[in-house]
């Protein structure tokens, strides 16, 4: 989870060490990553499946609805004026298992374009919203991280930032052009000849904090560490709640930020 959530619900604590996404972490555990091919590279892709049946344009998948960072729901409203934009789950007009790869395959197989929208702008916050795009064959439109640590963590050139554009209609634009050019739309796919994505999955992200090797890594730290060492982490300090910051560098898409003092209707952090 995003530091937006998780000081909420545990900002009076602090901890010698922790294991999280982030790159800083003491145990780092990403949602995913890209791996450059070594010298054992596998045959070459025809990208060209990857416009196969797809008749759509833009998906939506949203499970929390109301955020504490941005407007990721009136973001999706907007766009969704300037071009088409099937929404699904919790805050959609079908709910679709969030759990369910295949069935989530089933329904987005079809869409050229996945708005990836993270819950908070956070430093290395690249959730399964994005990799999962990804792994099954869309385009994400990422709004999160900043585009440098997409950048840095993604495939090359495999992914639509909004920080690419002054406005959004311009990506808008850009969306319409790229449905109507194959080979520019293709330009997204090359890197899977050059690399491969290891995903690790929501449930799994979960659960790899539990798993033998964590904890191996924790009695090693633990037994290879000068007992004087002290990096406390604290939920408010910056090294945790500093590192989210606005959702981009451009005017348009920080209309969306919500007030500091935001208070949501709902107490539950997964409404």
């Amino acid at each position: 989870m995003s530091p937006e959530c998780t000081s909420a619900k545990y900002g009076n604590d602090t901890f010698d060490w922790f294991d999280a996404y982030k790159s800083d972490a003491d145990f780092v555990h990403p949602y995913g990553f890209y791996q450059p091919f070594g010298a054992d590279r596998p045959p070459e892709v025809d990208v060209r499946q990857f416009l196969e049946g797809k008749t759509k344009l833009v998906a939506w998948m949203g499970s929390h609805c109301e955020t504490l960072h941005w407007s990721r729901k009136r973001f999706v409203d907007d766009f969704q004026q300037l071009v088409h934009v099937d929404k699904y789950g919790k805050c959609g007009d079908q709910e679709v298992p969030w759990n369910n790869d295949q069935a989530i395959l089933e329904v987005l197989g079809s869409y050229k374009f996945y708005l990836s929208l993270e819950n908070s702008c956070c430093d290395d916050y690249i959730t399964e919203k994005f990799w999962r795009a990804l792994e099954m064959g869309l385009v994400p439109i990422v709004v999160g991280a900043p585009y440098e640590h997409y950048v840095k963590f993604g495939p090359p050139n495999s992914f639509i930032h909004v920080d690419q554009f002054e406005t959004m209609t311009d990506l808008a634009v850009y969306l319409i052009e790229l449905n109507a050019n194959d080979e520019k739309y293709l330009e997204y796919f090359k890197w899977r000849n050059v690399g491969k994505l290891i995903n690790y999955g929501q449930e799994e992200q979960y659960v790899r904090p539990l798993n033998n090797d964590t904890h191996c890594s924790l009695l090693d730290k633990f037994l290879n560490t000068d007992p004087s060492y002290q990096k406390r982490l604290d939920y408010y300090g910056p090294t945790w709640q500093g590192s989210c910051t606005q959702c981009g560098n451009k005017p348009w898409i920080n209309t969306y930020m919500l007030p500091k003092d935001y208070v949501r209707n709902s107490n539950d952090i997964w409404a």
